[in-house]
């Protein structure tokens, strides 16, 4: 498994080392991913989960049910 972080996110922007790693990790909801390998296959690039779309219309539909 393999993650690289965004160095041009605001949360690591003139950080390095252990404080850029401390950074990212209490970056808050704004994580400053970059790519997520995962068993060797590639599920975030640029910073987005290669089935964001897909989950993201699972949630609406599930939040429409919920509030209905």
């Amino acid at each position: 498994d393999l993650v690289t972080l965004d160095p041009d996110h605001p949360a690591l922007l003139g950080k390095s080392g252990e404080i850029a790693l401390d950074s990212a990790v209490f970056a808050g909801n704004a994580l400053p991913l970059s790519t997520v390998f995962i068993g060797g296959r590639k599920l975030v690039g640029e910073g987005r989960h290669h089935r964001r779309e897909a989950v993201r219309g699972r949630f609406a539909t599930v939040m429409r049910k919920l509030l209905s």
